[in-house]
């Protein structure tokens, strides 16, 4: 008796590749044995695939901005009494004698005929004394209306007293300060922020077409009485994809804005006393796109025995077996995380403006108090798979 065993096994591509996992795509043939062989092809192929993506994005935008101007004060200055326009008193404080004289020019020019009290009841009155245009308080224009003269009178003594001294005044003026006080502005406080945050998340998977196909020809013919005839094909294909994508963006802002204050007080005249402009602006913009493409093909899909099992023309009491197992494994998990935080806090104060005890004054202006905020979010996820 002729006993002959042979055991042919397909790994990949045909006979004579291995390590290569694919298709058995070659033809496997057993022909023209012996009786009481045992023949016998096993094709098997096997794919494994794991793909793990782990993005991890954290991003922090913390932004403190204070702006503050200063206060401004004009005060002390020449006073709305008229005895504060005392030549004598003026050039020994802090009274330029220019300015001075400019002011009391303007303040015997808020006195005229429209506003006289009294029309001329007594006429050609002056104050008693020999000296008496020596005492300031003697120029009063009330004590004149009062006494019942006439405005001419009282601005014709007074303008021939103020020019007659004059040259003297002017040269034994000896300080330097402000009758007028000009126009008083506190400085403007602006804080501006501009934040954007761009996160962009792309996993490209691509595994593959096919695994574990037996798709070549696996063939056993022509063999003897009582022999044992097996194919046998298996294929196997594993897939795992898995993504995890987790962006945290956390963007705080705090924003003080404050304009000074405006005092002007005690002037003989005054200029505009404006507090400038307190304002906060934010812009914050988080665009975050996450795709997850998982292209996998036909990944997991194991076709053994695709191709031509033939088992022909076998001896008498032969066995003949063809066996195909196809195992596929296919999992793809996505879990996708954003957390956007957006705090803001913004504080605006313009100043106070404060005109009191003043002769003339300009106009007193606050200054606006403004705060502006735009937010935006965006977020787009997309998980082929």
């Amino acid at each position: 008796m002729l006993l002959k065993m042979l055991r042919v096994s397909a790994f990949g591509l045909g006979l004579a590749t291995l390590g290569m996992v694919g298709t058995a795509s070659a033809a496997s043939g057993i022909s023209t044995t012996g009786p009481f062989s045992t023949n016998v092809i096993n094709e098997q192929s096997g794919q494994s695939s794991s793909m793990t993506n782990n993005n991890g994005v954290n991003t922090n935008n913390f932004n403190n901005q204070s702006a503050m101007t200063g206060n401004v004060s004009a005060m002390d200055n020449a006073g709305s009494g008229w005895g504060n326009w005392d030549p004598n008193s003026c050039m020994n404080r802090d009274r330029d004698f220019s300015q001075w004289w400019a002011g009391m020019m303007g303040q015997m020019g808020l006195v005229n005929a429209n506003n006289w009290g009294h029309q001329g009841t007594n006429m050609n009155w002056v104050p008693a004394g020999a000296n008496w245009q020596s005492t300031w308080s003697n120029w009063n224009p009330q004590m004149w209306q009062q006494n019942g003269a006439t405005f001419g009178d009282w601005f014709g003594h007074m303008m021939s007293f103020m020019t007659s001294n004059r040259s003297s005044w002017m040269n034994n003026w000896r300080a330097c300060g402000n009758t007028f006080a000009g126009n008083q502005m506190s400085g403007n406080a602006f804080n501006n922020n501009n934040t954007g945050n761009n996160v962009s998340i792309a996993s490209n998977n691509s595994g593959g077409n096919q695994g574990g196909n037996g798709n070549g020809q696996a063939t056993i013919f022509l063999t003897g009485p009582h022999s044992t005839n097996v194919i046998d094909e298996g294929s196997n294909s594993n897939s795992r994809v898995t993504n995890n994508n987790s962006v945290n963006t956390n963007n705080q802002n705090n924003q003080q804005a404050r304009s000074g204050n405006v005092n002007e007080s005690d002037n003989t005249i005054v200029g505009n006393a404006t507090s400038g402009d307190a304002d906060n602006q934010n812009n914050t913009t988080n665009n975050v796109n996450i795709a997850n493409n998982n292209q996998n093909g036909n990944l997991g899909q194991g076709n053994g025995g695709n191709g031509s099992a033939f088992i022909g023309t076998t001896g008498p009491h032969s066995t003949n077996v063809v066996r195909s197992n196809n195992s596929s494994s296919n999992m793809q998990t996505n879990n996708n995380f954003v957390n956007t935080t957006n705090s803001n806090n913004q504080f605006a104060t313009s100043g106070n403006v404060s005109e009191r005890d003043n002769t003339i004054a300009g106009n007193a202006t606050s200054g606006d108090a403004g705060n502006s905020n735009s937010t935006g979010n965006q977020t787009a996820i997309t998980n082929n798979n």
